[in-house]
């Protein structure tokens, strides 16, 4: 399929609706375990920034509280985007009326 796709956009032909390579159909357990893959991620890697953010300020605290503040940091960030989501739905469900 993907051959195909690359032939018809050297010979010129409409590619814009056609995928450059096939998909992989979201399942519900495949959006949780990505969606947690991606929290477990930014929790992980805020909670190392705080850290060492703590240790070159000279106020040294232990990984606990960094882990701590980051998942209160990325709990707080994860409610925002889902709210923005939703938001932005509603708002293209109404049309843009002025």
């Amino acid at each position: 399929m993907p051959g195909v796709l690359l032939q018809n956009r050297l010979r010129g032909r409409d590619h814009r609706l056609a995928p450059l390579r096939e998909c992989r159909v979201m399942t519900a357990s495949w959006s949780w375990r990505r969606e947690i893959g991606s929290v477990g991620l930014w929790w992980s890697t805020l909670t190392l920034v705080l850290w060492l953010l703590s240790r070159s300020t000279g106020q040294p605290t232990d990984v606990l509280r960094c882990a701590a503040s980051a998942a209160l940091l990325v709990t707080v960030g994860e409610v925002g985007d889902r709210l923005r989501r939703k938001y932005s739905t509603l708002k293209s469900r109404r049309g843009n009326r002025c």
